[in-house]
């Protein structure tokens, strides 16, 4: 009896060609056995036998197939050079294009990668989170900061299951003292005896107990050679500001994709002399980072709201703090929070970027399709004949595919060049340390090989499969495109398509420009021109901040001098809960202490009452300014004279103090215009050098660096060793937008170059089309067509694609724009110019790329244009 033909097919599958005696050994026993049991069962045997023999099947295939698929192969190979070398310009255009778009697309993928790589190096990445400090202003705005009260640490320790260890950490500068050298020191990490247990570092020798002793500090290799000369640094002494530190432990430096940064660590205990009472003693001043290691997926609301009520039931929470919990891998691309060490990332710029490089890489790839199914119209009575002589179809699509991987092969190669020229400018851009020797791994090896034999196999097929399916004899007379043929429509559609994506590029890069011009030129309510920012740096430089401001007053290039607790430029970190007259519960506002004449150096303007006076004694102590924001916030309707209960810090607690409110200023933009004005409260507090810690100098035209040298001179006079720091404003008002600037640049680069790999694809297949209607052309010129109404006949097909892509391309562009700017709290009305200047300039390229080809078909003899084909 025979079997099912399906089980009998599949047997001969599975069979290894080298052995046919298989298939005949498998009929006998089949009838065999089916006479002994159920058919069913007979069946279920023989199918698990059959697909047993496949591993057989693939192991030792037939020798004559395999000896054969390597001469096809090899011979494919050399018909496929043949072929590129004999049209080097297609070829050149489709290597090209192809390495262009790949180059633009490793170049994000290493950006990309980079930025989804931060803090995950940490062997404890998964289970590490930061405590943030958060505040209700009441407001749509509230107050949330990367950092938490000094406190909290000693407060939760052993109180929750879920945390096995906790440290806090702070970052600060000193001068380090190493014999008769002196060191500048910018990135001390000071923290708590668990930090390496949260932390793992890599020790070249001590261990991760060297912050329990508070005499103790830990070195990088580089920092221990600069200090020592050599990284064997263990047991040797420096200074840090008449404080002996020793070498308890040196570790590798942290790689740059860490949110913070460290060369030198210093153990809490023993610097507590470095903070203020306020610090130390206060529950509601935010001044550390508070870390904890605990188990992975910890549900992070939930122990958030399990913190807030243990703290409520421990401090005063009528004016804060309340905390949230991030994951470590969170905080550099979701993380945006008042006071982070270092600028944090951007998701949505990671996004934008890995947009583009899709983008810029299907172009590329449409318009290698696009050129290689033009470039198949001259082949297909090659194909024609190859199938009447009756070469196998799946041979004829190798062919081709081949081809193809060749070209896709080279384009690779290219791009790794173009690559590694590009990085260091891409590097400067993106203000990254990519390396192409770190960033290409095996696996992405593997994943660039990957794409070359996908993308080769894909754009081979196209051209294949559409002269496969071509009549015989239409192959055979090359008659496959003709006007008016709806066969090559693909080809129109692939034009469309890449333009669409580049108009889309287009308007997208434009609009963020306009978005950014507005941000630049917008007033913000005070004049920042010619306003230096001094750090005071130190505490003992605090304390002679009196003296400091009034030699600086009596220089001449100076024009007036004032302080404030926090850097005018940043988003304010201090808030303090208030009462109005008649309210039950205190509300928080974010609080600036500032020094007399703060609101004149910067030139804000004066809306109601008045402004500090050392005239008014009371000022210092029972006066409040506000701004326009906060007289809506607290609902006052006649603010000058109103009374504000505020809260005072007098030595080591915060109490209840009333004070009258004497003037409105404007609002004024302090932080980026990513965030809306904040309503404020502006209070002196007594003594003064208690609270403020940057010097704003507004400096007299003209001469400025002859200014600003006396200025370091007066600051060296006072004894400090740190050394003299400005910042300019402007420059740190401007550097709020760096992120998105750089967005513009990447993405102008990269809106160019897709501009450029559309028009190499155009310029390709118009020469494809000038050259199949070179006869007609020629007719046309014997009847006697002026030239310009035959380069208009010419051009017109092509024009009106890129006008569809327009139409296409602007409503998609517009809404992703329209979400961008919402990250802004101000935003640029969107200019519909930017739409005719897309439309305009894509219409503009588009003809010049197409008027070469329809000039030179267009001056050509008639008479050698008839006698074509």
């Amino acid at each position: 009896m025979m079997p099912p033909r399906w089980l009998h097919r599949l047997v001969r599958w599975c069979t290894p060609s080298s052995r046919p005696d298989l298939e005949g050994d498998f009929l006998e026993l089949y009838e065999e056995a089916v006479d002994s049991q159920q058919r069913w069962l007979t069946h279920l045997h023989w199918t698990l036998a059959a697909l047993r023999m496949l591993p057989l099947r693939l192991i030792i295939p037939s020798e004559k197939y395999n000896r054969n698929n390597i001469l096809m192969l090899r011979t494919y190979v050399k018909i496929g050079r043949r072929n590129l070398m004999k049209s080097k310009l297609y070829t050149a255009i489709n290597v090209l294009g192809l390495a262009l778009g790949l180059a633009a697309c490793l170049l994000i993928t290493f950006f990309v990668s980079d930025e989804f790589s931060y803090d995950r190096h940490f062997a404890t990445a998964d289970r590490v989170y930061r405590i943030t400090g958060e505040s209700d202003t009441g407001g749509d705005a509230p107050t949330h900061s990367a950092q938490t009260t000094y406190l909290l640490k000693p407060a939760i320790e052993g109180v929750f299951g879920e945390i096995e260890d906790i440290t806090r950490v702070d970052v600060t500068g000193r001068l380090v003292e190493v014999g008769e050298h002196q060191f500048e020191e910018t990135d001390i990490l000071l923290a708590d005896s668990a930090f390496f247990s949260v932390f793992p570092h890599t020790f070249l020798s001590g261990d991760a107990q060297a912050l329990f002793d508070p005499s103790a500090a830990v070195l990088t290799r580089e920092v221990a050679k600069k200090y020592f000369g050599t990284a064997e640094a263990l047991g040797k002494t420096f200074e840090i500001e008449e404080k002996v530190f020793q070498v308890a432990a040196v570790v590798e430096a942290l790689p740059h994709n860490t949110h913070f940064t460290a060369d030198l660590y210093l153990p809490i205990p023993g610097i507590t002399d470095w903070y203020p009472d306020w610090v130390l003693e206060n529950n509601s001043g935010y001044s550390h980072y508070t870390y904890f290691k605990g188990p992975e997926n910890l549900d992070k609301t939930a122990f958030a709201d399990k913190l807030n009520e243990y703290i409520g039931s421990q401090w005063r929470t009528d004016m804060g703090p309340w905390f949230s919990v991030q994951s470590l891998t969170d905080i550099h691309l979701t993380s945006d929070l008042s006071a982070e060490i270092l600028a944090n990332g951007n998701q949505t710029i990671v996004y934008i970027f890995s947009a583009t490089a899709l983008i810029i890489l299907l172009l590329a790839i449409i318009n290698y399709i696009n050129l290689s199914m033009a470039a198949s119209l001259q082949r297909s009575k090659e194909v024609g004949l190859k199938k009447v002589l009756g070469a196998s179809r799946l041979g004829q699509i190798m062919q081709f595919q081949v081809e193809s991987i060749l070209v896709v092969t080279a384009a690779a190669l290219l791009a790794l060049v173009m690559v590694g020229l590009a990085m260091p400018s891409f590097n400067q851009i993106t203000q990254k340390q990519l390396l192409l020797a770190d960033m290409l791994s095996p696996g992405l090896i593997a994943a660039l090989l990957g794409v070359i034999l996908l993308v080769g196999l894909i754009t081979g097929s196209a051209p294949a499969l559409f002269l496969m399916k071509l009549p015989t004899i239409k192959s055979l007379m090359g008659n496959v495109l003709t006007r008016g043929n709806n066969r090559f429509n693909l080809r129109n559609g692939l034009v469309t398509v890449q333009f669409f994506m580049a108009v889309t590029l287009i308007v997208s890069t434009l609009s963020i420009f306009n978005q950014i011009h507005f941000l630049r030129n917008k007033d913000l309510g005070y004049n920042p021109q010619s306003v230096v920012m001094i750090p005071l740096q130190t505490w003992d430089m605090v304390n002679e901040y009196e003296t400091f401001r009034d030699r600086l007053e009596k220089e001449s290039g100076v024009i007036s001098v004032s302080a404030s607790s926090s850097k005018p430029t940043n988003r304010i970190g201090g808030w303090r809960g208030y009462k109005t007259e008649g309210a039950e519960d205190p509300i928080n506002c974010p609080t600036i202490v500032l020094d007399y004449n703060f609101f004149n150096t910067l030139e804000a303007e004066v809306a109601d009452g008045r402004t500090f006076d050392r005239e008014f004694t009371s000022d210092a102590t029972e006066a409040y300014v506000l701004n326009q924001a906060a007289v809506d916030f607290f609902g006052l309707t006649d603010p000058v004279g109103a009374s504000l209960t505020g809260a005072a810090f007098t030595g080591s607690d915060w109490n209840l103090k009333e004070a009258q409110v004497i003037g409105v200023v404007e609002d004024f933009h302090f932080a980026s215009l990513h965030d809306p004005v904040r309503p404020t409260v502006f209070s002196l507090r007594a003594p003064i050098t208690t609270f403020v810690t940057w010097v704003s100098v507004r400096l007299a035209p003209g001469n400025t660096e002859a200014t600003l040298a006396s200025l370091g001179k007066i600051w060296k006079s006072f004894g400090t060793d740190r050394d003299f720091r400005y910042e300019f404003m402007e420059d740190e008002l401007r550097a709020h937008y760096q992120q998105e600037e750089t967005v513009l640049q990447v993405l102008s680069t990269f809106t160019v170059l897709s501009v450029f790999i559309g028009c190499l694809g155009l310029f390709g297949i118009t020469a494809f089309v000038m050259k199949r209607r070179t006869k007609e052309i020629g007719i046309r010129k014997v009847l006697g067509a002026p030239k310009g109404k035959l380069i208009a006949l010419l051009s017109r097909d092509f024009l009106m694609l890129i006008l569809i892509a327009n139409l296409l391309g602007w409503p998609l562009a517009y809404y992703f724009m329209q979400d961008w700017v919402q990250n802004f709290a101000y935003q640029a009305p969107f200019s519909w110019g930017i739409l005719a200047l897309t439309g305009t300039g894509a219409l503009l390229v588009g003809f010049l790329t197409i008027l070469f080809h329809t000039l030179r078909v267009t001056r050509a003899n008639p008479v050698t244009a008839i006698r074509y084909e």
